[in-house]
């Protein structure tokens, strides 16, 4: 008898869980990474969270000289219209190269410029040096993302509060 109140919670309990109508893989993440030269770019996102990445590896030219961090000077552009923001990259904890937090996005470029198709244009630097791909600067947008150059690892995993998981940071660091 004492049995089925509990079993009343535990059958209430996991009914409420499932009220929200999103599927259980809603918060699962997906990383989907380019290679351009030393520098790499990755975009994660899944139902609860979108976030990009950009690591520098040791092969670049500014981390020859081992420096604390490299920031990569960011220029969004949508025809005449452009904004500048500068990512500081840290050292990845194995000493793999240079990873920012994953809390800068792509789409922020998006909503300050009021534009959907936003174009970018990074160039790394340490100090006094440069590293521009030969003065091109690296090109990215938002549509590279889901081209024929991507490497791309679904997590089948969430993370708690909106942050990136710890398989899809392996992932990442993996490809450094």
């Amino acid at each position: 008898m004492k049995l089925v109140p509990f079993a009343l919670v535990i059958l209430f309990y996991s009914l409420s869980s499932f009220a929200s109508g999103y599927p259980p893989n809603y918060c699962d993440q997906t990383v989907r990474l380019i290679h351009q030269g030393p520098a790499i770019f990755a975009h994660i996102d899944s139902g609860c969270i979108a976030g990009d990445v950009i690591g520098y590896k040791n092969s670049g030219v500014l981390a020859r000289n081992n420096p604390e961090f490299i920031d990569a000077v960011i220029t969004g552009h949508c025809g005449v219209l452009q904004k500048t923001k500068v990512v500081r990259l840290g050292r990845e904890y194995n000493g793999r190269g240079y990873l920012n937090d994953g809390k800068f996005t792509i789409q922020s470029f998006s909503y300050e410029l009021d534009c959907p198709e936003v174009t970018l244009e990074i160039a790394f630097n340490s100090g006094q040096q440069w590293d521009s791909d030969y003065g091109r600067n690296y090109r990215l947008g938002i549509q590279d993302f889901y081209g024929p150059r991507v490497r791309s690892y679904a997590t089948k995993q969430g993370s708690p509060y909106g942050a990136i998981n710890l398989a899809a940071w392996d992932f990442i660091v993996n490809e450094l």
